[in-house]
C-alpha cells in the first residue's frame, strides 16, 4: 500500500497535512463561521417574524377595509333614510304650507268681495239721492248762465 500512495506522489506528510486540515476547518468553524451562522440564523429568524407579522398586518388590513365598506355602506343607507324622511315632511309641510295660504286668500277674497259688494250696494243706494242733487245742481248752473 506504502507502493501506491509512493507512485501516487503522497508520503507522510499526507497524515499531518489531514490533520492541520481538520484543525483548520475546526478552529474557522467555531471562530470565524460561528459569528457568521448565528448572524444568518437572527436574521432568518427576523426575516421570518417580519414576514409573519406583514402577512398579520395584510390580514387585519383586509379586515378593517372589509368593516369600512360594511360601515360606509350602513351609513349611506342611514343617510338616505334620513334624506327621504327629511324630503316627505317638507313635502308635507310645503302642502300644508300652501292650504293655508289657499284659505287665507280665500278668505281675503271672500272678505273684499263683501266688502266691494257693500260699497256696491252703498252706492247703488246713494246714487239716486245725489244723481237728485246733482241734477238741482245742474239745472241750478244753467239757469244762472240762462239768466246771464
Amino acid at each position: 500500500m506504502s507502493e501506491i500512495l509512493q507512485q501516487l506522489g503522497l508520503n507522510s506528510t499526507l497524515v499531518v497535512q489531514a490533520g492541520l486540515f481538520v484543525i483548520t476547518v475546526t478552529f474557522l468553524r467555531y471562530f470565524v463561521f460561528s459569528s457568521y451562522v448565528a448572524a444568518n440564523e437572527e436574521r432568518v429568524l427576523r426575516t421570518s417574524g417580519s414576514e409573519t407579522a406583514t402577512e398579520e398586518l395584510a390580514t387585519k388590513l383586509t379586515q378593517l377595509e372589509i368593516q369600512y365598506e360594511v360601515k360606509a355602506k350602513d351609513l349611506n343607507e342611514n343617510v338616505s333614510q334620513i334624506f327621504t324622511k327629511q324630503k316627505t315632511l317638507a313635502a308635507v309641510e310645503g302642502d300644508r304650507l300652501i292650504q293655508e295660504a289657499r284659505s287665507q286668500y280665500l278668505t281675503s277674497s271672500e272678505q273684499i268681495k263683501r266688502s266691494v259688494q257693500e260699497e256696491l250696494n252703498k252706492a247703488k243706494t246713494q246714487l239716486p239721492t245725489e244723481a237728485k242733487g246733482i241734477a238741482a245742481m245742474m239745472v241750478q248752473k244753467l239757469l244762472a248762465k240762462g239768466a246771464e
